[in-house]
């Protein structure tokens, strides 16, 4: 798993982007509002085939800002979450903020 920070994103939520171990059956992001809480109370958004949230709650201002950043990184999500990109760093390089507002 690796954990993003809103300066790197450009999206207000902390961004958790994790690779398939076998045990979540689906690729998705993991998101919250500070890293403070556990990974239990993080919301849970689906990557493929739709951006969606699968558990939790987003506002509709979050999640077109995560929704965004997902389609502009979608290639390098699945690459590292299928483990063709197998390391953080390598990840951090690939991976696009959303440009300014």
């Amino acid at each position: 798993m690796t954990v993003l920070s809103p300066k790197d994103t450009g999206v207000p939520l902390v961004i958790y982007i994790l690779q398939d171990l076998g045990i979540i059956p689906k690729i998705r992001v993991e998101v919250a509002h500070s890293t403070k809480g556990s990974r239990a109370e993080t919301i849970k958004v689906a990557v493929r085939p739709i951006v969606r949230v699968t558990r939790g709650r987003l506002d509709a201002h979050e999640l077109a800002l995560l929704t965004e950043w997902i389609e502009l990184n979608r290639d390098a999500l699945i690459k590292y979450w299928d483990g063709e990109i197998e390391y953080t760093e390598e990840v951090l390089r690939v991976l696009k903020p959303l440009p300014p507002t």
